[in-house]
């Protein structure tokens, strides 16, 4: 069995590959909701439908989140009545924020809500939130602003600096059904290559999480979402900037080595992109066994051949090319 801890963008990549070259049904992903938010009376879990919508094959694979051949009639219309509006809705993604926020006041959990999701979407993979508890991260800006974290990543594209990051409602989470299991009963844990304070770290805060997995260190896998020597496309600058941005917030630079010391104390390989061999040493330093792979994800392409060197690397056996759709 392989657990990931994943979070948006980054771990539906990671997501899709691994599902091309591996049995879909032994492997468990445990999803970010810090980026959960509530509009217009709708619960809307942005990295929890990214990851099932990579992994059912009907993803944007170019904006990187939402459905393919989405329209934004919904979003059009409602600058008439919310001028200010900013977060990108898409039609077809509303029926899945209609049909949640449903269950939910209906006393379904996220959870068993999730778990629906993935059955309805043909994903044979198990995908379930780090929590059931209300969890949101909240960005404090330089100048005093207080953000969520999708109102700073999409309306402000990352811009203002960041003073400090608040995972509102952690202290009083747990981990879901299934979390800590997934974890014990793993041979193998990924750390997906996703924003470290946005993605991965409002999962390791969790209560309970973060002592799973350092009871577990010897088998986790963390990959660098960071690689120094690529020069990123104009899409994938935001997702840079944000990671940048939130790294300084901690007074780290926006370098692999910074995503090893987050990561340190409960993982124990580190998975770095070969072009950035010339931190091997210090990640060295910090106690990991490292590894170099070319990690970069932005095709389909790249992101099998990366899953299949991966599990290669780790000793596990690979599908014969396996449907990334259910």
């Amino acid at each position: 069995m392989i657990c990931a801890i994943c979070g948006g963008t980054g771990g539906a990549r990671l997501a899709r590959g691994i599902s091309n070259v591996y049995d879909p049904a032994k492997i468990t992903y445990i999803c970010n909701v810090g980026d959960n938010i509530r509009l217009f009376g709708l619960t809307i879990c942005p990295d929890i439908d990214t990851v099932i919508y990579y992994l059912s094959g009907i993803a944007d694979y170019d904006r990187g989140w939402g459905l393919h051949a989405e329209s934004f009639n919904f979003l059009e219309r409602s600058h008439l009545f919310f001028p200010d509006v900013w977060f990108g809705l898409g039609d077809k993604d509303m029926a899945t924020h209609i049909w949640r926020s449903d269950l939910l006041s209906s006393g379904w959990s996220l959870t068993e809500i999730t778990i629906r999701e993935t059955d309805l979407f043909g994903v044979h993979s198990r995908v379930i939130p780090a929590t059931d508890t209300w969890v949101e991260t909240w960005i404090e800006t330089v100048a005093h602003a207080a953000l969520h974290y999708e109102e700073y990543f999409i309306r402000y594209r990352c811009e203002p600096r960041v003073s400090r990051i608040r995972y509102v409602g952690i202290e009083d989470s747990r981990p879901a059904p299934g979390v800590l299991e997934a974890i014990a009963s793993s041979s193998t844990i990924l750390i997906a290559p996703s924003n470290p304070v946005a993605s991965v770290l409002p999962i390791i805060s969790v209560p309970g999480i973060r002592e799973a997995l350092t009871s577990n260190r010897e088998k986790i896998w963390a990959i660098s979402p960071v690689i120094e020597a690529l020069e990123l496309p104009a899409g994938e600058r935001i997702r840079a900037r944000s990671r940048e941005r939130l790294l300084a917030a901690y007074g780290l630079p926006h370098s692999p080595v910074s995503v090893g010391q987050l990561y340190k104390d409960f993982c124990s390989h580190f998975v770095l992109d070969e072009r950035d061999f010339v931190c091997k040493s210090q990640f060295e330093e910090m106690g990991y066994d490292v590894h170099l792979l070319k990690t970069d994800g932005l095709s389909l392409e790249r992101q099998i051949d990366f899953a299949r060197e991966l599990l290669q690397l780790k000793g596990m056996a690979i599908a014969g090319g396996a449907s990334v759709s259910g």
